[in-house]
């Protein structure tokens, strides 16, 4: 190989180091902006979660107190049916 085979080569090689060294600098700041934008993300998701759950909660205690109404009220017809169901049948 001839001395311009060599200095190619070099001038090569020493290039594409550079581009390495560049890319993963540029990457590096591409991840670090991500992680930056997904904490971001977390957070806010965090909060619309606890909204979401108290929420939630709020409806359950509405369902809840609606279902103990609703059995008071059929227990209420089943006492006041009780004499009309326990009186003898005119058989």
């Amino acid at each position: 190989m001839t001395i311009d085979t060599w200095v190619a080569l070099v001038t090569i090689v020493g290039s594409m180091a550079g581009l390495y060294v560049a890319i993963k600098r540029d990457v590096r700041g591409e991840v670090g902006a991500l992680r930056g934008e997904m904490g971001d993300l977390r957070t806010e998701m965090r909060g619309e979660f606890a909204a979401l759950r108290g929420e939630l909660r709020q409806e359950v205690r509405r369902l809840d107190d609606k279902i103990e109404r609703l059995d008071d009220r059929v227990y209420g017809l089943a006492v006041r049916l009780r004499p009309a169901l326990d009186a003898p049948r005119g058989e």
